[in-house]
């Protein structure tokens, strides 16, 4: 199945050499099989299993398999840039990934610490000169599942993602901040920390995003509020930010005391 597949996808002088470079590659060396494997993304039959399969390794914990599958992924992409037609389908497939494992822990930590990188590295520029990208808006609303997680290492990688669809434009950008603006008051104190400071980073750089009268003062009150204080009291910082950023204030949903028994 290898001689077949890459056939297909690498330009060889003669078949001497595709042959020689199959049986000589180290498949079990990061350093040479990422390089092959990546290639595979071009061709639509192993398109969804191939990006399922660099999916866990990027988002891994193996350094040297991380940094490998990362920088081979990161260069298919570069490949495509220009082809609206492969990115749609390469966006396609990352969401019908993300579909098929919302639930699956061993696929979606992993799924969200890749499609960060991607987003950090800009391989979607060509999404953001469309408006209320459905890319983006079907990412948002897979996020917003996950977001009722009470898994740490999930939530922060939500919390990156919500940070990297600030790129796109559109009235999505402002679901997107409302997202990050609840969070703020999320349940777990670490969980508030981390969102107020991946969005002072974000600010930084989006900083289009509140009016510039404003941006210093929404850039303190991000850095100098006790996040990890009681709720009653972030929620008054928290409201504070929706009204600068024009956002709806949450409204808090009363828990319901239980009907006493007869």
């Amino acid at each position: 199945m290898a001689k077949d597949v890459y056939e297909k996808t690498v330009k060889f002088e003669n078949s001497a050499s595709l042959c020689e470079t199959i049986t000589s590659l180290n498949w079990n060396a990061s350093s040479q099989s990422f390089h092959y494997i990546s290639q595979l993304l071009g061709l639509p039959q192993y398109h969804y299993h191939t990006l399922l399969g660099l999916t866990v390794s990027v988002g891994g914990i193996t350094e040297s398999t991380v940094n490998f599958s990362s920088q081979s992924l990161l260069n298919y992409l570069k490949g495509i840039q220009d082809d609206s037609v492969a990115l749609t389908q390469f966006g396609d497939t990352l969401l019908s990934i993300f579909r098929d494992n919302l639930h699956n822990d061993r696929v979606n930590i992993p799924f969200l610490k890749m499609l960060n990188l991607l987003l950090t590295n800009g391989c979607f520029e060509i999404f953001n000169t469309q408006e209320n990208h459905q890319f983006c808006v079907d990412i948002l609303d897979l996020c917003k599942e996950l977001r009722k997680s009470k898994d740490v290492t999930k939530l922060n990688a939500c919390i990156a993602i919500f940070c990297g669809l600030m790129q796109f434009q559109g009235e999505v950008r402002k679901k997107v901040l409302s997202q990050l603006l609840m969070l703020l008051c999320h349940y777990f104190p670490v969980v508030r920390r981390s969102t107020a400071s991946q969005m002072y980073e974000m600010l930084l750089i989006h900083d289009d995003v509140v009016d510039p009268e404003l941006l210093d003062d929404v850039l303190t009150l991000l850095s100098d509020t006790d996040w990890g204080n009681d709720l009653d009291t972030v929620r008054v910082h928290r409201n504070q930010l929706c009204d600068w950023f024009g956002i709806c204030r949450p409204r808090v949903v009363a828990k319901q005391n239980p009907v006493p028994g007869p």
